[in-house]
């Protein structure tokens, strides 16, 4: 039995001016709204999400829920719980109660795919969110670069590495994310893409943590065992989970030392949870490339409200990140960009992205311009 939930909200009022718009349709993209506009009350989306064990994932759900309230869209709302054949069962059931779109969020790139091509069939539109699927036809895939978060964090790796030896250069241990995923291996390739340049730098251990955090503490625990002789410098993490998993070892294998000791294992993450930025201010952990899933999320409905009417969408949509430390934590610059898990207690709020900045990006990862308005009607 899935775990489901039918938010039917009353319509809020928005008044957006319609705006040309320079992309194209996605491949095999199709709104199902026969020629006539189908306004937002008459809408009905589909979403399933992998599981809400992880905050990255409640901030996702967070932000789907909150923009379909705003709008007035019917949302049917499936958690999947980690279980990809459950998934794939959901997927079956909304396409059987013939919703106008679905935004998915994959537990698993490769089994997901006949679902998807289910769904194609059905002439539904698919909109995947933060992870995708690597067969079907999918309208728009709306992320962060999972791949450029990645070498951003290794790249800050290297700049503390060479700062504590003078040369890029030292031993790190490599806590990869669930290898099933389409950001646990765009993260992993990511991040070997930038240290692979320094030899001087010796991945000492690659174990999987699998956005875990008790699979990343038996894994970092392995890791200084296996390595008992060897000074370990940073831990390369995939995702936050991954990090308190990481930190929990080290501390309990004695080895926390503080930020600024010659002796202090770096910690470098990706996400933004706030566990990962409480670490940050105690001074357990570095830093962590945040994303902001509301928004990306958000950014998701809207592009289903577009594809449900026959609008032209990108295929790519990319939401920024920022790299936050002890530095800019508590900047002006943190809170404009915004630190989404932060806000997950305030449910009731809606966060609206202005879509006039929304990144399109082409399949080759070429940015093409900015969306401007995607909406073509105003809600009533």
């Amino acid at each position: 039995m899935s775990k489901r939930t039918i938010v039917a909200a009353a319509i809020f009022p928005l008044a957006l001016a319609a705006c040309g718009s320079t992309t194209t349709p996605a491949q095999g993209s199709s709104g199902s709204g026969g020629g006539k506009t189908v306004t937002f009350s008459k809408m009905t989306i589909g979403y399933s999400v992998s599981t809400l064990q992880n905050q990255f994932f409640v901030g996702l759900t967070q932000g789907v829920k909150r923009e379909a309230k705003a709008l007035g869209i019917h949302l049917v709302f499936d958690n999947a719980g980690g279980s990809a054949s459950t998934q794939s069962n959901q997927v079956q059931e909304l396409v059987n109660q013939h919703v106008n779109a679905i935004i998915l969020n994959p537990i698993n790139a490769s089994g997901i795919i006949p679902a998807v091509q289910q769904a194609n069939r059905a002439h539904i539109p698919v909109i995947t969110l933060d992870r995708t699927a690597y067969g079907g036809k999918i309208a728009s895939f709306v992320r962060d670069s999972s791949a450029q978060m990645s070498q951003e964090a290794a790249k800050w790796l290297v700049a503390q590495l060479t700062k504590r030896y003078g040369s890029p250069k030292g031993h790190i241990v490599d806590l990869e994310g669930l290898m099933s995923t389409s950001p646990g291996q765009a993260r992993q390739k990511g991040f070997m893409s930038v240290i692979s340049k320094y030899p001087h730098i010796k991945v000492v251990s690659t174990l999987p943590g699998n956005f875990n955090p008790s699979v990343s503490f038996n894994a970092m625990t392995d890791a200084i065992r296996a390595n008992s002789g060897v000074r370990i410098d940073g831990v390369f993490n995939g995702n936050d989970d991954n990090a308190i998993g990481a930190e929990r070892a080290i501390a309990a294998a004695g080895l926390f030392k503080p930020i600024g000791s010659p002796q202090h294992i770096f910690i470098a993450s990706i996400d933004g949870t706030s566990q990962a930025f409480a670490a940050i201010r105690s001074g357990q952990q570095d830093m962590t490339v945040a994303q902001n899933p509301m928004k990306e999320a958000e950014a998701a409905v809207q592009l289903a409200a577009e594809v449900i009417n026959g609008k032209p969408i990108p295929a790519n949509v990319k939401w920024p990140h920022m790299l936050i430390d002890a530095a800019n934590i508590n900047s002006p610059a943190a809170k404009a960009f915004g630190l989404w898990s932060l806000d997950l207690t305030n449910p009731a709020k809606g966060n609206i992205p202005n879509m006039k900045s929304l990144p399109i990006y082409s399949s080759a990862g070429v940015p093409t311009g900015s969306y401007g308005s995607l909406y073509t009607q105003a809600s009533k």
